[in-house]
């Protein structure tokens, strides 16, 4: 369908991979990665209008293509396409908006621009990057910088490394390129109907057919198979429109019926819930049944719920965790959630030496429950923290409710959005980051829901191991030891 000789191709296979460190002179030269080089690349282009394109010395004129494009881009990066209050309210509660605040509260992209990636623009030459009071304020080099990574992030391609791509330093070139022309097709992962290739004879790239097309028919390409809602709008700007539909009909069926975004705790949060299992009548119930059932593993004495334990001190746990469904829990998450039920000598080795543990850390059948009591705890309160949304902040013309208590309301509201008519266009970006944010919301939900089954599946597992042992050991038969996580 497309044919683009390589020459065509805005790209960092070219730019020097090292470059010399700012912070002493022997320090050991810093790497650039393919990114970076290619950001450079896209910098430099802009800062001249005709530019030596080739070993051949011909001239290739880049000036069309990148003033065809964008100004501005609708991505998180854009604070006017998505500002504080946005982020705050429509994203509020979700992992993708406590990343986007806190980077946005700790200039994480400013530090970025200044620290790594304004010295490799200056080694390579990059015009205008010399001045160091334009380049790092707050417009000139540093929005000129944003505006690239907003490019280079939404029109990016990536591909898989083959024997046609330049080798350097025992690496291979993949991307991100920049491909005129080619970067004009949109995504869709319902109807793709192209894939990217490059040609192994002189390095152009081909966008071909992958079957035969409808007269009429979009021309698009899927940008990716298995990306969430969470990182097609962190990556792109935008959430796929059937996605968003599966997600307001609760039903996820589809091409990434599989894909789930993943939820993230702060070690705050977990431990907030484990202080309240130590502080209820959970562990006595579970300490009762216990003895009643002949369970062969130790009921010992906790802590108090509020005893004073640093757990965050050794360095091991990060401040944010990340669960999902279809993985294990992490080995920082299941350390974080029985460091606070440890008797008092486990837990003093530990501190001597800390140390991260395993899933088998569940089997023990005290610590397994309370474990996972308190996971089930912190998935509840998670659940309630999303802040309810009325109908006017999302775009829609009548306001009132909020949906609070209405555990299915933030589906509705989602269906209201993607059926309501088009009108001006203020309300319409409203409403269509409205639409973005409650599908990474929803999908967020399904996470935790999916996570709390299995957080059920894993005690009844341990009920009927701990069976199993008893007989074992002569005990006989037992009911079925059950509390409810």
């Amino acid at each position: 369908l497309i044919r683009l000789p390589a020459g065509l191709a805005l790209d960092g296979s070219n730019l020097p991979v090292t470059y010399p460190a700012p912070e002493a002179d022997t320090a050991a030269p810093r790497t650039a990665s393919p990114w970076l080089r290619c950001l450079a690349r896209l910098l430099t282009e802009e800062g001249s209008e005709l530019r030596d394109g080739d070993a051949d010395g011909r001239l290739t004129d880049f000036g069309p293509y990148l003033r065809s494009l964008p100004r501005t881009y609708d991505t998180l990066l854009d604070k006017a396409a998505w500002p504080e209050n946005a982020v705050n309210r429509l994203l509020g509660g979700t992992a993708l908006g406590r990343m986007v605040s806190e980077d946005r509260r700790r200039g994480v992209l400013r530090q970025r621009y200044g620290l790594g990636v304004r010295p490799y623009l200056g080694h390579v030459g990059v015009p205008g990057e010399g001045d160091k009071d334009e380049g790092e304020g707050e417009g000139g080099g540093f929005e000129a910088f944003r505006r690239a990574c907003a490019c280079i992030s939404t029109r990016g391609f990536h591909l898989e490394p083959d024997a046609s791509s330049r080798q350097e330093e025992g690496a291979t070139y993949s991307g991100p390129f920049l491909l005129p022309y080619i970067d004009l097709l949109n995504h869709s992962t319902s109807s793709p109907c192209t894939t990217l290739r490059r040609d192994p004879a002189d390095g152009a790239f081909t966008m071909i057919a992958e079957r035969s097309l409808l007269q009429g028919e979009e021309v698009c390409h899927a940008y990716g198979t298995d990306l969430t809602s969470a990182q097609l709008l962190q990556t792109f700007g935008f959430v796929e429109e059937g996605t968003a539909l599966r997600a307001s009909e609760g039903s996820w069926d589809g091409v990434n019926s599989g894909t789930v975004t993943p939820a993230t705790f702060s070690a705050g949060e977990v431990l907030k819930a484990c202080q309240s299992v130590l502080g209820s009548t959970y562990p006595s119930e579970l300490r009762a049944l216990m003895a009643r059932t002949g369970v062969p593993d130790e009921a010992w004495d906790l802590p108090p719920a509020h005893g004073g334990r640093d757990v965050l001190s050794s360095g091991l746990i990060p401040d944010d965790v990340m669960v999902a469904p279809d993985v294990p829990l992490s080995e920082e998450l299941l350390t974080l959630l029985c460091l606070p039920f440890l008797p008092d000598d486990a837990y003093a080795e530990w501190k001597a030496d800390p140390c991260l543990w395993t899933e088998e850390v569940l089997g023990d059948y005290f610590l397994g429950k309370l474990a996972l009591r308190s996971l089930v705890l912190a998935i509840g309160s998670k659940m309630e923290g999303y802040p309810p949304l009325r109908p006017l902040e999302c775009g829609l013309g009548d306001g009132g409710q909020s949906g609070e208590g209405d555990r299915d309301w933030d589906n509705r509201l989602l269906a209201r959005l993607l059926n309501a008519p088009h009108a001006e266009e203020g309300g319409g970006q409203l409403r269509k980051r409205a639409i973005y944010a409650l599908a990474v919301r929803l999908e967020e939900k399904r996470c935790l829901n999916m996570l709390k089954k299995k957080l059920v599946d894993l005690a009844e597992e341990l009920d009927e191991e701990s069976a199993g042992e008893e007989k074992e050991a002569g005990g006989g038969d037992h009911p079925t030891k059950k509390i409810r996580l």
